[in-house]
């Protein structure tokens, strides 16, 4: 009766002025959370990394990883920032230059994120870290606990908070935690609205 264990991960903090830029990573702020993220999970008998392709989830994996030199990291679009459904009331103010076809195929996105990720396993217990982006880690849990999934814009993310969710061998999935942040300094919580 094995369980699938999920640690979601948000990138740490960065600086979208220059996100434009392929070889930009997180700032110095954000590198020092994920390092305090991957005290945090340093115990977990992790058996896979999982990471967006954007460049500062890649770099919040790469210092995780450093913990399970033994894991190769695994690069998947399908963790890529996104847009989840939304009212009418937030499209209208945040997403307006989207289009209809647009915004369908970001729900999409999200859905194949969820229905990937969010799964029953067979065998042993796994273990895996989801380095991603808060809307779609929003959005996970918004399935998970089965309430409206236009409700992901009511939570807060921290870079670099930790969010686990278990799905038992019957496949039902379970919040455990969300957007944990005891293992950052009162200093480097930052939500990537606020840039210091």
């Amino acid at each position: 009766m094995a369980s699938r264990f999920l640690y979601l991960i948000r990138h740490g903090q960065f600086d979208p002025d220059v996100e434009s830029n392929p070889t930009h990573g997180i700032t110095k702020i954000g590198k020092q959370q994920a390092r305090h993220a991957a005290k945090a999970l340093k115990a977990v008998p992790v058996t896979a990394i999982h990471t967006s392709t954007m460049t500062r989830a890649t770099v919040t994996a790469e210092i995780l990883g450093k913990n399970f030199p033994d894991i190769e990291i695994q690069r998947a679009h399908r963790l890529q920032e996104c847009i989840p459904p939304v009212t009418d009331d937030v499209r209208e103010a945040y997403f307006s230059a989207l289009t209809d076809s647009q915004l369908h195929d970001q729900i999409a996105h999200a859905d194949r994120a969820y229905t990937h990720y969010v799964k029953r396993t067979t065998g042993s217990d796994r273990h895996e870290l989801l380095v991603c982006h808060g809307n779609l880690i929003r959005y996970m849990v918004c399935r998970v606990l089965e309430v409206p999934p236009t409700a992901w814009v009511n939570f807060t993310s921290t870079n670099c908070g930790i969010t686990r969710i278990v799905v038992n061998s019957e496949g039902n999935a379970a919040l455990l935690s969300y957007n944990e942040i005891g293992h950052l300094p009162l200093t480097h919580l930052t939500d990537n609205m606020h840039i210091d």
